[in-house]
């Protein structure tokens, strides 16, 4: 399937989850929503696995990499995860998803810390739209 599709199409669900996170979270603590959340996807992998047959072939990676994933999900899945439906369950969704999801600026300042990738000015203006978006929403 065409790159762009795909990217358009991940827009739609990423926008759209946050509508019904939301409204679950109305009356539910947000770790219990992130267990909810989570427990669920997991589910749904195992199965898909287990059907596929592939169950065996999620531990044969090296170990780095698997403790790099590890340490992405906990930051992402539950650690950020917490602080966004915290801060989802009692702000406006139309302020909290933009700001939060300003986090491609954290990852492109760490990618030039740590990666060592390249800084052009795309970047730059990339970073001061991100900047404005947040101050405006603020």
């Amino acid at each position: 399937m065409n790159p762009f599709i795909l990217a358009i199409l991940a827009a739609l669900f990423y926008g759209s989850a946050p509508i019904f996170e939301k409204i679950g979270l109305a009356k539910i603590d947000p770790l219990i929503g992130i267990f909810y959340r989570s427990f669920f996807v997991a589910l749904i992998l195992i199965i898909y696995f287990g059907w596929k047959g592939k169950l065996t072939g999620l531990f044969s990676f090296p170990a780095n990499s698997i403790l790099c994933l590890i340490t992405g999900g906990l930051l992402s899945a539950l650690i950020a995860q917490w602080f966004y439906f915290t801060a989802l369950k009692s702000g406006e969704a139309s302020k909290i998803v933009p700001i939060s999801g300003s986090y491609p600026l954290i990852a492109m300042l760490l990618a030039l810390i740590i990666l060592g990738e390249q800084f052009t000015f795309s970047k730059l203006f990339g970073v001061i739209f991100i900047l404005a978006g947040i101050v405006l929403l603020r």
